[in-house]
């Protein structure tokens, strides 16, 4: 039985694996997105961003980036060098390798081997892959390759704002 190989036209835009809106990411997103092994923001944890989403301070990906000492600091928990450390972290997080980028985006199948796979074969360029290239890297197969095709295009525009404030290498 042969595998039928899908062009960019063959795909629906529904797949079987939930595909996170960046757009309106949730707390626990966040939280994996901070994770030592994602963006390896210390002192960025559950209860840090519980306690900065509470305090409306952050909200989404790009808010984490926006984040000022004076902002953090007027959170309670958050004063005198705490905030000053986490903003630093926040600070270092950024020129991150390609891999750590792309498996902090929680991407189903994403972790850190295909991330390094992908970035590996194309650095940033990633973000313009095609449905057939994807699925012509070893070791990635046609689901692996859907669900990537699929979060490219429901997240596309976000993913390429967040590359120019975070600029991963």
């Amino acid at each position: 039985v042969g595998v039928k190989i899908l062009s960019d036209d063959d795909i629906e835009l529904n797949s079987q694996y939930e595909i996170p809106d960046l757009k309106k990411p949730d707390q626990a997103f966040l939280v994996r997105f901070a994770d030592k092994d994602n963006m390896a923001i210390n002192g960025l944890g559950k209860e840090s961003i519980q306690k900065l989403w509470d305090a409306k301070v952050i909200y989404d990906i790009e808010s984490i980036y926006n984040l000022t000492v004076e902002k953090i600091q007027k959170v309670k928990g958050f004063e005198g060098t705490k905030g000053i450390k986490i903003i630093n972290e926040i600070q270092n997080s950024k020129s991150c390798e390609c891999w750590r980028f792309l498996s902090a985006l929680h991407i189903p199948f994403y972790a850190e081997q295909n991330s390094k796979l992908i970035c590996d074969k194309y650095g940033l360029d990633f973000l313009n892959l095609s449905y057939d290239k994807l699925v012509s890297i070893d070791n990635l197969g046609i689901e692996k390759a859907d669900t990537f095709h699929h979060y490219m295009v429901k997240n596309g525009d976000i993913i390429k704002h967040l590359i120019d404030i975070i600029q991963p290498v």
